[in-house]
C-alpha cells in the first residue's frame, strides 16, 4: 500500500473528513533491547515484553501525588493517615497502630505482582494487554498489594501502603492509566483475636475444616466471621469519616485470588451505586509464604482517585492529573486556604487540627464542560495473523491526545465477507477537562497521527482500503475486458490508418509507372 494512498476515516459531528497520515517514528516497539530509567533506577528492557508507552513514562515522573499535600490526592491521603493515626493507637495510646509506608518504587518483579498473590501463570491478570511490562521479569505495579508479602516478611503486621499504580485500561471519566492506591493489612494471632473479642479457649483453627464458600480450610467459621466483621467495621468507619455518616452503603460478595472470603463496598452516590474498595480475609497460603503461618489477617485496597472524585465531586479523573498551570494553581490555592481555615500547617506534619467536615466541603474549580465535546470516529481492519487489542488502541490514543481525550468506546463492529476480516469502529470524544477550547481541526490532526501510529506499530489496514486495493474478480474482469476492448479498437484504427497509407503509397507508385510508360511511348 502506498503512502500516498493512505487515508484514515475520521467522522465529525457534521462532516466526513479524510487526511493523510503524518510521518511517525515508532516508539512503542523498539528494534533492539534498550534501557529505561524510572525514578533514578535503570532497567533493561527487551523488545518482546516492553510496552511502557511514552505517555506512561511521563506519568511515572509525575506520579506520587500522595506526597503533595496541596493536591487533592495528597489532601485525601493526609486525611486517611490522620484517621488511622488517631483512631487506632497502642502502647498506652501513645503511638499509632498502623505503620505508614509511602515511598516504594513503582517497578516490581512479576513474582511480587503475581506469584506472591497466588495469581496463576495462566491468569488473564498477567497479560500484556492489562499490564505495563519493562521486561519479562519486571513490570509497573498494578496494585500496591504487590508489596504485601515483602513487608510482612520484614515483620510488620499492621500497615498502610500508599503508592501510584499503572494499568492498561479503557478511556472514560473514571479510568486513567495511572492512579493512586492504598493497601491496608492487619494481622492477628489467635490469642489476640480471643482477647479482643472475649472468646473462650476453643481453638480457631481445625485441621478437619474444609474450604467452603464462606471460610478457608482449617479456619473455624467463627474466626472467619470475626475477622470479616473487624475488617468491615474498620473500613466503614473510614468511609463514613470521609464521606459522612449519612452515606448509604452496601456490602457485596466478591472474588480475588489473594483473599477468601472477599467483599466489595459500594456507596449510593448521585443516584447510583459506586464501588469504592475491595477487601477480604488474606489467603492463609500467603501468610504461610510470608512467615506468618500462626496468624490470621485481612487486607483491603482503595483507589484514591475514585474516592477523591466522590469526596470532592470531581466529574472527570483527568482533572486530578491535569498539567494546565492555571488550573493547578487554582487547586493549590483552594487547598492552601483550607489549611489556613483549619489552622493547620501542612509542613509541620501536625494534623491534629484537621477538620474532616471542612475538607468534605472542598470542591474543585468549576471549569469542566464549558466547551462542547468534539467527536471523531476511526475504523480499521487487521492484517492476517496480526492482532490489536482495545487497550493497545487506548494507549496510542492517550499518547497522542493526552488529557484532551475524554472517552473512547467501541461503537460498532464490521465483518468483511470477502476478505474475512473484522473491524471495530472507535468513537473518540475530545474535550479539555479544565475548560480550554478544543477545536475539530485539532481533533482531526490527532486522529490522523493516531492512525499512522497504529499502521506503523500494529499493521492495521484503514477500513476503506479493502475495496480500493483488493478488487473483486468481477471488477478485475470488467476492467480487463474494457482495457482489451480499448486496445483492440486502437489496433483497428492503427490498422485502418496503415491500410490507407499503404493504398496511397501503392497508388503513387502506379501513377509514377504509368507516367514513365507514357513518356517512353511518346519518345518512340
Amino acid at each position: 500500500m502506498s503512502k500516498k494512498m493512505l487515508r484514515f476515516r475520521q467522522i465529525s459531528n457534521s462532516t466526513l473528513q479524510k487526511s493523510a497520515f503524518s510521518a511517525y517514528i515508532p516508539i512503542r516497539h523498539q528494534s533492539t533491547d534498550q534501557k529505561i530509567t524510572i525514578r533514578s533506577q535503570t532497567f533493561q528492557t527487551d523488545k518482546k515484553w516492553f510496552n511502557v508507552s511514552k505517555n506512561v513514562t511521563k506519568l511515572l515522573e509525575r506520579g506520587g501525588m500522595h506526597h503533595d499535600r496541596y493536591h487533592p490526592i495528597g489532601l485525601l491521603s493526609t486525611c486517611i493517615q490522620n484517621h488511622f493515626n488517631w483512631t487506632y493507637r497502642q502502647n498506652g495510646n501513645t503511638t499509632p497502630t498502623f505503620t505508614i509506608i509511602d515511598n516504594l518504587h513503582p517497578v516490581v518483579t512479576t513474582k511480587q505482582q503475581f506469584d506472591s498473590l497466588l495469581i496463576t501463570e495462566d491468569h488473564v491478570a498477567r497479560s500484556k494487554t492489562d499490564n505495563y511490562y519493562v521486561n519479562e521479569k519486571q513490570c509497573l505495579r498494578a496494585h500496591t498489594s504487590a508489596h504485601q508479602v515483602e513487608i510482612m516478611k520484614q515483620g510488620l503486621d499492621t500497615f498502610l501502603v500508599f503508592g501510584d499504580v499503572y494499568r492498561r485500561d479503557e478511556i472514560d471519566a473514571t479510568h486513567y492509566p495511572a492512579f493512586h492506591q492504598l493497601e491496608g493489612v492487619r494481622l492477628f494471632t489467635e490469642e489476640e483475636l480471643k482477647e479482643i473479642y472475649g472468646l473462650d479457649d476453643e481453638p480457631l483453627r481445625h485441621e478437619d475444616q474444609e474450604r467452603s464458600e464462606i471460610t478457608q480450610a482449617e479456619y473455624d467459621l467463627k474466626a472467619t466471621l470475626i475477622i470479616s466483621e473487624d475488617l468491615k467495621r474498620t473500613l466503614l468507619k473510614l468511609v463514613q469519616d470521609l464521606l459522612g455518616d449519612e452515606i448509604e452503603y452496601r456490602w457485596n460478595d466478591d472474588f480475588f485470588p489473594f483473599t477468601h472470603p472477599s467483599y466489595e463496598l459500594e456507596v449510593f452516590w448521585k443516584g447510583e451505586w459506586m464501588e469504592v474498595l475491595g477487601c477480604g480475609v488474606i489467603e492463609h497460603q500467603i501468610l504461610k509464604n510470608s512467615g506468618c503461618d500462626t496468624k490470621f489477617g485481612w487486607a483491603f485496597g482503595i483507589g484514591l482517585e475514585r474516592l477523591a472524585m466522590l469526596m470532592f465531586e470531581v466529574p472527570d479523573i483527568r482533572m486530578l492529573w491535569t498539567e494546565v498551570p492555571g488550573y493547578k494553581k487554582s487547586i493549590t490555592n483552594l487547598i492552601s486556604n483550607l489549611y489556613d481555615d483549619m489552622g493547620v500547617d501542612p509542613e509541620s506534619y501536625d494534623f491534629s487540627k484537621m477538620d474532616i467536615s471542612k475538607v468534605r466541603e472542598l470542591r474543585m474549580p468549576s471549569t469542566y464542560a464549558k466547551n462542547p465535546p468534539v467527536t471523531q470516529n476511526m475504523s480499521f481492519f487487521m492484517e492476517k495473523g496480526r492482532k490489536v487489542e482495545p487497550n493497545d488502541v487506548y494507549d496510542v490514543v492517550r499518547e497522542v491526545a493526552g488529557e484532551y481525550i475524554e472517552s473512547v468506546r467501541i461503537q460498532d463492529e464490521f465483518f468483511h465477507p470477502t476478505e474475512k476480516k473484522k473491524a471495530n469502529m472507535y468513537e473518540l470524544i475530545f474535550r479539555c477537562p479544565t475548560g480550554q477550547k478544543f477545536t475539530n481541526a485539532q481533533a482531526v490532526k490527532m486522529v490522523d497521527e493516531m492512525g499512522q501510529r497504529l499502521v506503523d506499530d500494529y499493521g492495521i489496514v484503514p477500513r476503506w482500503e479493502i475495496g480500493v486495493e483488493q478488487e473483486s474478480e468481477t471488477e478485475k474482469a470488467e476492467k480487463l475486458a474494457e482495457k482489451e476492448q480499448k486496445m483492440a479498437e486502437k489496433a483497428a484504427r492503427r490498422a485502418e490508418k496503415n491500410k490507407l497509407k499503404f493504398e496511397e503509397k501503392q497508388a503513387r507508385k502506379k501513377a509514377k509507372r504509368d507516367a514513365k510508360k507514357l513518356d517512353n511511348q511518346e519518345s518512340s
